[in-house]
């Protein structure tokens, strides 16, 4: 979980930012789509620690 937390800042537009421009999606579309297969392996492996089994 401590990566999410080092990608936040990276990923999170400034604050003052009202819309998100092209460069922006190019830029992080990687580092999105990283973040979201790492949280599909951590789903997975709380939804097989709650099955108590190795596959379902």
């Amino acid at each position: 979980m401590a990566d999410s937390v080092s990608v936040r800042d990276q990923l999170y537009p400034p604050a003052n930012e009202t819309a998100l421009g092209y460069r922006y999606v190019y830029d992080n579309t990687h580092r999105l789509e990283l973040q979201l297969e790492k949280g599909g392996v951590r789903l997975a492996t709380y939804l097989t620690d709650c099955s108590g089994s190795a596959a379902f």
